[in-house]
């Protein structure tokens, strides 16, 4: 999703969206209405704080599983059902990395990058590569195949450290 098409309409304006998604984050009610923005579109916010010291493990997102719990009912929405097992995409943006960058790390085109990420690349050394390149960072891939209609729910990303 464009940030200008999320803006719109999560009812915030550009600026306090590029600011709560800056690393230092803007607190409060633009951070709200984004989250309940990105729930009623399916996306399913994952973590544990540790209450003591306000730590936290695991965050990370997917898109929401059949099944899962939702916080209101009227929250409730259709599930995404994905094509790809992976969420490449969303683990290079959860690192902040550039495609240019994951290219130089994994050795291939970044158009090689675009095309895994869309989808339609069947370079299973690159995806490999990738794989390792995400594990070797903590990241863990989320997300289960329904066999019956070959289709993958709650895919998504989230740190393992």
């Amino acid at each position: 999703m464009l940030q200008v098409d999320v803006a719109r309409d999560a009812s915030v304006t550009v600026r306090s969206l590029r600011s709560a998604e800056s690393p230092a984050g803007l607190a409060g009610f633009t951070n709200q209405k984004l989250r309940d923005f990105y729930e009623r579109k399916g996306i399913e916010f994952l973590g544990t704080m540790e209450i003591d010291s306000g730590r936290t493990f695991e965050t990370g997102a997917r898109w929401r599983e059949p099944g899962s719990s939702v916080r209101k009912p009227e929250d409730v929405v259709d599930f995404h059902a994905a094509t790809c097992e992976f969420a490449f995409t969303a683990a290079r943006s959860f690192l902040g990395l550039s495609q240019r960058f994951l290219a130089e790390e994994i050795g291939v085109k970044p158009k090689t990058i675009g095309m895994i990420e869309e989808g339609t690349s069947a370079d299973p050394g690159a995806v490999t590569r990738m794989l390792e390149f995400y594990n070797d960072r903590g990241i863990i891939f989320t997300g289960w195949r329904d066999t019956s209609t070959n289709c993958y729910f709650g895919v998504g990303v989230k740190n393992s450290r």
